[in-house]
């Protein structure tokens, strides 16, 4: 294995509920066949200060179901605020509904608010910079 990948028991990890609850419950027969026949063909990326997961809550979970005694994981420390949206990112592979797409969006509009503008004309200074950057 890679330097940067180790074998942790799956039992260690902390799953990343602040995501689980974005994905609706697909049937993921297949991929829990997948990973019995094949094994875990792509490594858990976890944070390294608190073992929490940051993508493959599922392939954990199949882990434990499965009763693995440990599973490929990549150690990395990242600041605690960075972890749900770098969840997200790595969810780009995923096989999602309409509906998971729809949460996704709600999720990361708590990070960046979209709100209506203002109206420059209405306060004369912004109405002086918009006229400027004309």
């Amino acid at each position: 294995m890679g330097e940067n990948i180790k074998l942790i028991d799956p039992r260690e990890l902390n799953l990343n509920e602040s995501i689980m609850s974005l994905y609706s419950d697909n049937d993921n027969k297949e991929f829990r066949e997948s990973m019995r026949k094949h094994g875990m063909l792509q490594p858990i990326l976890v944070n390294e200060p608190n073992l929490l997961v940051i993508s493959g809550n599922l392939r954990v979970q199949v882990a434990l179901e499965l009763q693995w005694d440990s599973v490929p994981v990549i150690l990395i420390s990242v600041d605690p605020d960075s972890i749900p949206l770098l969840s997200i990112h790595s969810n780009i592979q995923r096989r999602k509904t309409n509906l998971d797409y729809h949460s996704e969006l709600l999720f990361i509009e708590k990070f960046f608010p979209v709100s209506q503008g203002t109206r420059s004309d209405l306060n004369v200074q912004l109405k002086e910079e918009s006229e400027m950057k004309k």
